[in-house]
């Protein structure tokens, strides 16, 4: 993150890929973190911002292109901790998905 970043700021990390397959299928386990910062007084305002991104991601059906599909979807994990600056709030929402 740019360390003059006005905050509140979200940012999707980048997505790591393990492919699963069996005698009749193939797919790919991917897993996806989208960090969080904020400066706000406590941990409320970080909590909110993931609790937000986390409705976005139920609030209707995610579309993959090139006629893939989501198999299965982890329950969000979530943490939100000190940052090593001493004055923001990291939040970290971690994803796995299962596509095929």
């Amino acid at each position: 993150m740019p360390a003059d970043q006005p905050k509140p700021y979200i940012r999707v990390g980048e997505p790591i890929s393990e492919p699963f397959s069996n005698k009749t299928s193939y797919g790919e386990e991917v897993s996806l973190v989208i960090h969080t910062w904020s400066e706000a007084m406590g941990k409320k305002q970080s909590y909110d911002i993931i609790n937000a991104a986390i409705k976005l991601l139920y609030a209707q059906p995610l579309v993959l292109d090139g006629g893939f599909s989501i198999v299965k979807m982890d329950e969000p994990r979530t943490q939100v901790f000190d940052d090593i600056d001493g004055k923001t709030y990291h939040g970290v929402i971690r994803l796995k998905f299962w596509i095929k």
